[in-house]
């Protein structure tokens, strides 16, 4: 049999996967949500990009596609379903018998939100002061202006830049509590509206993936959190279609950008049109989506020499310190270009010599320990999604949602290295501590006294 067909044949079983699991009221697509799009970012990235640029490969590289997407679905797929599934199956009850009422402290959520448009108005101010509006990966330029910022400039940048989303959906849930002042409510959305427009506007021009992400987050809090939250049991089909079309449109609009920016000189508004026609073309979206093929690349010279067993990683790690205790060595793998796992990879084990190529969350698990790395991949994520759900759709404390928001915005990007998945929940948790820090966030009966409190003082003081 070709191995086009066989390819095409992977494609549907890996799609049967979860479709099989909704048929038989196993999964839910309210309920899982978030499940559902990290599977179907392993779909598309795993198998449908992949099968769809095979027509530009040669018959070797495509036998080793076929057996590495057969070792994703055995080895990381189903495992990575079956372990979700089994472990929200065993908790599903207790996580609904444990859900609290959340309500918030006002004094609390006046300072926060201030804080964080304060935070959203200073990025901006970075942005322009330091033309950081636009970033273009894998450029030397790119990397040559980054490691000449200010430390104190480039660490709020980064910090923001990164952890941006998390902060945007904090202020949405702020927003959702049910127990709110008028006052400080508007404050917060205020707060929202403004930081919302600045980072959703950095993303939507710099990143597809980040993009997505921001607006599936929004989604599934809207989802879990708004006027009905867990009253709702399914998802209305006009709210997909419309959340699809929302998403292709980013998809169209960062295209337009990313496409067209480097010829000119600023950005145009026509770029944010989605009917916009793109006059200069780039990489095909089927290629920039290809997980498989730096794996395939990969393999040849993995099986000759043995896989990298780890050394794939040492500069990532020590990227995650080495700022602080080492910034002449941090800078000098900036300028190299040699930050990431899969730069490593490309120099060892491929002929490539690029600054960057297309791989997913499974390349670089798969270049240190081989298939088996898929097992190890699918058990993290496996474990963190499903504690994540369950942290931001049934909160058993007043640090639930934030936690559970801040691990959903990592595992949701299936193009990033596994390694620095893992390597983010450190390097930006400063974002994590400051809003636990600060959490406005409260059991409901707490409200109520921190109201008649503050009633009671508007009334003396009157």
């Amino acid at each position: 049999m070709d191995s086009v067909t066989l390819m095409w044949l992977l494609v549907i079983v890996s799609a049967s996967i979860p479709l099989m699991m909704l048929g038989i009221s196993r999964l839910s697509i309210y309920r899982d949500y978030f499940f559902l799009l990290l599977y179907f970012q392993a779909f598309i990235y795993l198998h449908l990009a992949p099968t769809l640029a095979a027509s530009d490969i040669d018959y070797d590289l495509r036998v080793l596609y076929v057996y590495i997407q057969l070792g994703c679905i055995i080895l990381f797929e189903l495992p990575l379903t079956l372990i979700y599934y089994h472990s929200m199956k065993k908790a599903r009850l207790r996580m609904q018998r444990n859900r609290i009422e959340l309500g918030l402290l006002p004094k609390r959520q006046i300072f926060v939100s201030v804080f964080l448009l304060i935070c959203g108005l200073l990025f901006l101010y970075l942005l322009v002061q330091y033309d950081l509006v636009y970033k273009s990966i894998g450029h030397a330029a790119l990397a040559n202006r980054f490691v000449n910022l200010p430390f104190f400039v480039w660490l709020d940048y980064r910090l923001y830049a990164k952890a941006g989303a998390f902060l945007v959906c904090a202020l949405l849930i702020i927003l959702f509590c049910r127990e709110s002042v008028v006052g400080p409510k508007l404050v917060t959305l205020f707060a929202f509206i403004v930081n919302l427009c600045i980072y959703g506007f950095y993303v939507l021009v710099n990143s597809r993936l980040e993009s997505l992400v921001l607006i599936a987050l929004i989604f599934g809090i809207i989802l879990y959190w708004g006027k009905k939250g867990v009253l709702r049991k399914r998802i209305s089909l006009l709210s997909l279609i419309g959340l699809f079309l929302l998403l292709l449109c980013v998809l169209r609009v960062v295209k337009n950008i990313r496409e067209n920016y480097p010829h000119h000189d600023e950005l145009q508004a026509e770029w944010f049109n989605p009917l916009y026609r793109i006059k200069v073309t780039g990489t095909p979206l089927q290629w920039r989506l290809n997980g498989v093929d730096l794996m395939a690349q990969v393999t040849p010279r993995a099986l000759s020499d043995g896989f990298a067993l780890g050394k794939a990683w040492k500069n990532p790690l020590f990227l995650a310190i080495g700022p602080l205790i080492d910034p002449g060595g941090a800078k000098e793998l900036k300028l190299k270009l040699t930050t990431s796992a899969k730069s490593y990879l490309m120099a060892n084990y491929t002929n490539l010599n690029l600054p960057d190529y297309f791989s997913c969350v499974l390349t670089d698990v798969y270049g240190n320990f081989g298939p088996i790395g898929f097992l190890l991949a699918a058990f993290v994520l496996g474990k963190l999604c499903f504690y994540a759900t369950k942290w931001i759709q049934y909160p058993g404390s007043r640090i639930s949602p934030l936690l559970g928001v801040f691990t959903m915005v990592w595992i949701l990007h299936f193009e990033h290295a596994f390694i620095s998945i893992l390597l983010n929940f450190i390097k930006y948790s400063p974002a994590l501590l400051l809003m636990l820090m600060f959490n406005p966030l409260t059991y409901a009966h707490s409200v109520k006294l921190e109201s008649v409190r503050l009633l009671k003082g508007t009334q003396h003081s009157s």
